[in-house]
């Protein structure tokens, strides 16, 4: 699938970039901020009594902010992040499909506030190896027939990936998340859930 290129391609720069960077000496502890970019790809998934709904899938890209605290103990790296990122991601199905009745979702933003473990790696610890796992929230926009609802989603999103210290202030990110979203009523007797992946790079700037 697409976000699995999208993973690799990010594998492969931040390999390239651990063996050509030079990177000055220093830990994983500390506050950073920075920027991040992903591809996301998740199914609506809707039940309702009396129409046959079809489960588009919602994909696009997310363009977000990050920040957060790592605390490093030996070579084992604990830290708290979040990230807010704009979204593209859209999709369309139908109402007793596949002829009648079409609808758009677009989800509007995805929020995520989670904690990470990993473990340091290489010269001068400059490899961080993470799995990360939090809260998620996202806002989607339902239109039919001229008609919005616009609902916000709580659930969880989990995943791993590999950073890298640039030097010893600034780290690029390649990583890749599983997200799953709550049920939600969008009109009388519909319930939208949504679950899929994100897959992308950040840049993180160190304090």
């Amino acid at each position: 699938m697409k976000y699995n290129s999208f993973f690799g391609l990010g594998l492969l720069l931040a390999t390239t970039t651990i063996s050509g960077s030079a990177y000055a000496e220093g830990t994983w502890s500390g506050f950073y901020v920075g920027a991040s970019g992903a591809y996301t790809s998740l199914e609506a998934n809707t039940s309702d009594t009396g129409y046959q709904p079809s489960d588009p899938t919602v994909d696009g890209i997310l363009l977000g902010i990050r920040s957060g605290y790592n605390l490093q103990m030996d070579s084992i790296v604990l830290g708290l992040e979040s990230n807010t990122a704009l979204s593209t991601a859209d999709g369309s199905g139908f109402w007793n499909p596949p002829s009648g009745y079409p609808f758009e979702i677009e989800m509007n933003y995805l929020t995520t506030i989670r904690g990470r473990a990993g473990m340091a790696l290489g010269e001068n610890d400059s490899t961080l190896l993470f799995v990360a796992g939090g809260l998620a929230m996202a806002e989607f926009d339902r239109t039919q027939s001229g008609i919005n609802s616009s609902r916000t989603h709580f659930g969880l999103s989990v995943g791993g990936g590999v950073e890298h210290m640039l030097t010893d202030r600034v780290s690029i990110k390649a990583e890749a998340n599983y997200v799953a979203l709550e049920k939600k009523e969008y009109s009388p007797g519909e319930f939208v859930k949504f679950d899929g992946f994100t897959a992308g790079l950040a840049l993180g700037f160190h304090f």
